[in-house]
């Protein structure tokens, strides 16, 4: 329990200190907030505000609703690799909390990227997309 709380103060302090990360939002560029559209080929729902944000810091910072989840990552031309990812743990409504898993699930995935205009598309190791975006 107490690790839990702890684990949930930090990912909170995180929340908060990223807010403050200058971000670029040019085209063809993935530091950038996205709004995500399918997590898995799942249409994220119009009322989930679920987005992605990648910041020139090296941070990663999503959310599908509710939770916040954040991670750093490491990128290499079109690679990403994420760290372990961290999310706040409140209790929501029960498709925003199987959204959230989807997400998760999706980031600890996360192999390669490619920015096409306004449209990002995330994909795992084999080449499958497992999230979609735009900005």
């Amino acid at each position: 329990m107490r690790t839990q709380v702890y684990c949930s103060l930090a990912v909170l302090l995180a929340s908060l200190c990223y807010c403050n990360l200058a971000i670029s939002g040019e085209p063809g560029d993935i530091f950038a907030e996205w709004t995500i559209n399918a997590i898995a080929g799942e249409v994220v729902p119009v009322d989930i505000d679920a987005s992605i944000t990648f910041s020139g810091e090296d941070r990663l910072l999503a959310k599908a609703g509710c939770n916040n989840l954040v991670s750093r990552f490491i990128m290499d031309e079109n690679r990403l690799e994420l760290a372990m990812v961290m999310s706040t743990q409140m209790m929501c409504e029960d498709a925003i909390m199987a959204q959230e898993r989807n997400l998760a699930e999706a980031l600890q995935s996360i192999h390669s990227f490619s920015v096409e205009g306004n449209s990002l598309v995330i994909m795992d190791e084999a080449g499958n997309e497992i999230l979609s975006a735009s900005r």
